[in-house]
């Protein structure tokens, strides 16, 4: 377009109507972006946004020369859910969960679902005793759940705790590992 040949109202109009449009565009790339790390059935995080934040954690808590600790957690029996009442009501159980989880866990700390029915939480400079009671609470939440579903379905939340310790570092996916293994032992004790 030439612009010296436009009238100067007509150049209002373009530059209001640019304007405009830079600012849906800003909109959109901020919805993008916020769609892009969110998993869309739980509302919490997902998985890549997750690791990444759990990276930089590592590297933040190594800097510092800080400790934290993640917690591996899956929900027991969940696959009966799928299987007995279909995948809709998974995943309306599943959005249940990613409620809970963000309205039990601090400002602070990070939760994503990892894959499945398998979530991580960050805790940011916390003791285990500390983790430990929040993941309780969790628990207590989700028998909650259970008990006003009235499914008979064993559901509940077997967890396993991993410290990071700025003293011996170890890489996130080690770290996964660890609270994974400590989460299975946990969900063993159940049966």
């Amino acid at each position: 377009m030439k612009y010296k040949e436009v009238r100067k109202q007509r150049l209002i109009e373009i530059i209001e109507e640019k304007d405009k449009f830079i600012q849906e565009l800003t909109s959109m790339k901020a919805k993008f972006e916020y769609q892009a790390c969110m998993d869309c059935v739980t509302g919490v995080l997902n998985r890549s946004a997750g690791l990444e934040i759990l990276g930089t954690t590592i590297e933040e808590a190594a800097r510092q020369g800080e400790n934290f600790i993640i917690c591996f957690a899956d929900i027991d029996d969940f696959k009966k859910i799928n299987d007995t009442f279909g995948h809709n009501q998974g995943d309306k159980f599943l959005t249940e969960i990613g409620d809970i989880l963000r309205e039990n866990i601090r400002k602070t700390d990070t939760v994503f679902r990892i894959g499945g029915d398998e979530f991580v939480i960050i805790f940011p400079n916390t003791t285990l005793e500390v983790a430990k009671s929040i993941c309780s609470r969790v628990g207590i939440k989700i028998e909650e759940l259970k008990e006003e579903d009235k499914s008979n379905c064993k559901i509940g939340l077997s967890c396993g705790l991993s410290e990071y310790n700025s003293n011996n570092k170890i890489s996130a996916s080690e770290l996964i590992r660890r609270a994974d293994e400590r989460m299975y032992v946990s969900k063993g004790l159940k049966k």
